[in-house]
């Protein structure tokens, strides 16, 4: 079995049990997951899907490879916002075991691992950077500066809160694909998605990412804003 650095991105569906019970919103995801499986503008890398996970990995760990499955990563975020479907992840980078066989691909690895632990303690919609990562390349930060246009700094991600840490600092996801940004469209499903969650822990995954889009999109509000108003208008006056 092959050893060798790769970047990885782990991503999850939140609520896929409702999901898997409303027959338009399943053929939605379905209909995504046959799309970008079949994309072959990002020649750097390779993907493998599993009812709700999401894993796209790199072909090696390039320069060219990151800056690819950061950018494939947001295309995803952002299609599974803009119809409604949540959800969270990590991008992750180390030492990965593959093997291919006429039956599939047999990966494993570190970095699977380190992506899961966050996608897991992570209080919000979106995927972040891993601190691994940023540790790894911290001799070449400019390469995060590159991707402004989809990466952004932020000092609360929020967590689960498990070893009474409320935030992490890092670099998150912004939801972005091709040369438009709908934002309205994915706060409208934000706002969507909070209003039906079943509960206020619920909600809050909600709430903290619409704070992410005010304060690292929208450049225009308050930390404390109610997240409501911004349904009012793009961006509020």
């Amino acid at each position: 079995m092959k050893q060798n650095k790769r970047f990885i991105s782990y991503m999850d569906i939140l609520g896929f049990k409702n999901i898997s019970i409303d027959n338009d919103r399943l053929e939605h995801v379905f209909s995504f997951y046959d799309s970008f499986l079949d994309d072959k503008k990002y020649t750097k890398l390779d993907y493998s899907v599993f009812s709700d996970t999401i894993i796209v990995y790199s072909k090696d760990d390039s320069e060219e490879s990151l800056k690819q499955i950061i950018l494939k990563s947001s295309e995803i975020l952002y299609s599974m916002l803009i119809e409604r479907i949540p959800m969270n992840g990590c991008i992750s980078y180390g030492d990965i075991f593959h093997k291919e066989t006429k039956k599939g691909l047999i990966i494993s690895g570190r970095p699977i691992l380190d992506a899961l632990n966050y996608q897991e303690n992570v209080d919000w919609i979106g995927v972040i950077i891993s601190p691994n990562l940023i540790d790894n390349y911290h001799h070449n930060i400019e390469i995060f500066n590159e991707l402004s246009i989809v990466l952004a700094p932020y000092q609360y991600i929020p967590l689960k809160n498990k070893d009474n840490v409320e935030n992490l600092t890092g670099f998150v996801i912004k939801p972005y694909k091709s040369s438009s940004m709908e934002l309205g469209k994915i706060a409208d499903s934000l706002e969507y998605l909070r209003l039906s969650a079943p509960n206020a822990h619920s909600q809050n995954k909600y709430i903290n990412t619409i704070k992410f889009l005010l304060t690292n999109i929208f450049n225009c509000a308050p930390f404390n804003l109610d997240p409501k108003l911004i349904f009012e208008g793009f961006p509020p006056n």
